[in-house]
């Protein structure tokens, strides 16, 4: 007989798989309109059933009463109450971690007015992949949905948390194959990719674990997953070549130190 935890691991495994596998329906370059818009389609879907699996299981966990819809609501987060207070403290959590890449940006190392240059740069569809649907999609699966199954199977906060941010990591090391494939990059330089983009990536899913954890909204998660796909990776090299760069460094180390002392406040505080 298998135990709960291996039954849990198992479906937390079944998570990735349904998330990630139908976005290789249409193989292609990521970027081409086709493959766009048949993962936005494939991400779509899968999105809307996995944001089901804890409304059933709390169905199956209440002598077959069907969770009312406010009830539904609340266990994913999609509720009304603290939607502005959730999204402000993302957004700010979110500066402060970027304050460093923020102060670069304000001293007129690149242009104060618009969307960043990676942004720009987008098509349309680039755009509603990376800042719309993506936002939303992976934050009901990975922190709304998957948050809430993990702890009705019985898994402490911590190991919770833990375990969505290995499989969040891990629903992104996908991109080495388009890289590989499509992207005419070797292996090693593949794999170099990949593996800062998980540790980003896990960063980023402590980082809006804490924002659900705190607000218990998705709209929190969301506008900070927003704002991180729109600054793009901090510029590091850039900001330590400018003349203000000791004042880059500084801002960087606070604005990080801040982000992690906050991060751990809001994980004592409201630890559920």
């Amino acid at each position: 007989m298998t135990s709960p935890g291996l039954h849990t691991a198992f479906a937390g495994c079944a998570y990735l798989v349904v998330y990630v596998l139908p976005l290789y329906v249409v193989r292609g370059p990521r970027d081409s309109p086709p493959v766009i818009k048949a993962r936005l389609a494939a991400t779509a879907i899968t999105s809307a059933l996995l944001t089901w699996v804890p409304i059933i299981l709390a169905f199956s966990q209440s002598n077959g009463r069907l969770p009312r819809a406010s009830e539904a609501a609340a266990l994913l987060g999609l509720t009304a109450h603290g939607f502005w207070s959730s999204v402000a403290q993302g957004l700010g959590l979110t500066a402060l971690l970027f304050a460093g890449p923020l102060a670069y940006r304000a001293l007129g190392a690149v242009p104060a007015h618009g969307p960043p240059r990676h942004v720009s740069r987008r098509s349309a569809l680039q755009v509603l992949r990376d800042l719309c649907l993506a936002p939303l999609s992976e934050e009901l699966v990975f922190r709304a949905s998957l948050l809430a199954f993990l702890r009705q199977r019985g898994l402490g906060a911590a190991a919770a948390v833990a375990a969505s941010l290995a499989l969040f990591a891990a629903a992104h090391v996908h991109h080495l194959v388009d890289r590989v494939w499509h992207g005419g990059h070797s292996v090693r330089v593949a794999l170099r990719a990949a593996a800062l983009q998980a540790a980003y990536t896990a960063a980023f899913g402590l980082h809006a674990a804490a924002l659900w954890t705190a607000g218990r909204s998705v709209a929190g998660p969301v506008a900070a997953h927003l704002a991180c796909n729109l600054a793009g990776l901090p510029p590091l090299g850039a900001m330590l070549r400018h003349r203000q760069a000791p004042l880059l460094l500084l801002l960087t180390v606070m604005g990080v130190a801040g982000w992690a002392r906050s991060i751990a406040w809001l994980f004592r505080r409201h630890a559920w």
